[in-house]
């Protein structure tokens, strides 16, 4: 009989603990759904704010890709530079649209945190961040032109391709200086 009585008293526990856990995840799943809903303004706003930013991105790019043509800029560099400028707006709407959405969110708690990592990141990407540098310098100052007879060092040849990353050639032979 006391037997019987503690497996009773156990059973109604477990029951007892079952149904406080369903409580509790139907509770729980309550509040998310009701701070979902809260949210969905901000949430709307925030895909406005960047509706807005990538527009004018995109404005900004048509902008400077007509108002460049008429200067001596190589086609390759004006597409560069206006990708550049679409990224750098979209990017800072991205962060509004951050801004509004987490309304604790700081982009100047962003800009400190960042400030080590981008030590790093542009330390270990150093030579390709000066590839890259010297590429747009090469198609800004047009030193020489594809089809061009260049010596570098003791390599000489014909240049066949400019590019933001790379200049290739043909014809690259050992050059017989006197």
């Amino acid at each position: 009989m006391f037997l019987q009585n503690t497996n009773t008293n156990t059973s109604g526990k477990i029951i007892e603990n079952a149904s406080e856990v369903t409580n509790v995840a139907y509770s729980s799943i309550d509040n998310l759904i009701n701070q979902i809903i809260q949210q969905l303004p901000l949430v709307a706003a925030g895909i406005i704010v960047l509706s807005f930013f990538w527009l004018l991105g995109k404005i900004f790019k048509a902008i400077f890709l007509s108002t460049s043509k008429r200067t001596r800029l190589d086609n390759r560099l004006r597409i560069l530079v206006s990708r550049l400028i679409t990224i750098t707006i979209f990017v800072l709407g991205f962060f509004t649209a951050l801004t509004i959405v987490i309304p604790n969110f700081s982009f100047g708690q962003l800009i400190a945190g960042l400030g080590f990592t981008s030590f790093i990141v542009g330390f270990a990407t150093k030579d390709i961040l000066n590839n890259l540098l010297s590429g747009v310098l090469i198609l800004w100052k047009q030193p020489f032109h594809i089809g061009d007879y260049i010596f570098i060092k003791d390599k000489q040849g014909s240049v066949k391709y400019i590019g933001v990353r790379a200049t290739r050639g043909s014809e690259w032979t050992t050059a017989n200086r006197f």
